[in-house]
């Protein structure tokens, strides 16, 4: 089973797990902003079991344990993922950074997502309930 760990800046409110070649065919790359605050992962291209978990997230209303202190919250996320062969986890808005690709491919990213609510076959979004660093831990499973 391949695996990302790590902390994650966030400055779009988000953790995505998404399929590189899918974000260059909307404008986006895999560029210096990219390479210093997300994780890439080269895998066999295929269909994948996707089980993502982001720590202590604020996004409380879609938290699947909270202790009793507060401090310890976090989602957990499983869906199916189909990849070219390079999946990228992090804040999707550095795949589109400002200098990189224009920005005129993020409003239309935006705008295909529905900023960002509507998952498809190649990119999930978590939405972290804000900005700041999150831990992340996304396991990934070869189903097809």
């Amino acid at each position: 089973m391949n695996s990302i760990k790590g902390d994650f800046g966030v400055d779009a409110g988000n953790i995505s797990i998404v399929d590189l070649s899918y974000i260059r065919c909307k404008g986006g790359g895999f560029g210096k902003i990219a390479k210093r605050l997300c994780k890439k992962l080269t895998l066999e291209p295929g269909r994948y079991e996707v089980t993502a978990i982001v720590f202590n997230t604020w996004n409380f209303d879609d938290c699947d344990s909270v202790d009793e202190g507060g401090e310890d919250r976090y989602l957990s996320k499983s869906f199916v993922l189909e990849t070219t062969g390079e999946v990228v986890v992090g804040d999707v808005c550095y795949l589109f950074s400002s200098g990189e690709p224009s920005s005129e491919y993020w409003s239309m990213f935006l705008d295909i997502t529905n900023y960002l609510e509507d998952n498809n076959s190649s990119c999930y979004f978590i939405s972290t309930g804000g900005d700041g660093e999150f831990r992340c831990e996304v396991e990934f499973k070869k189903i097809a």
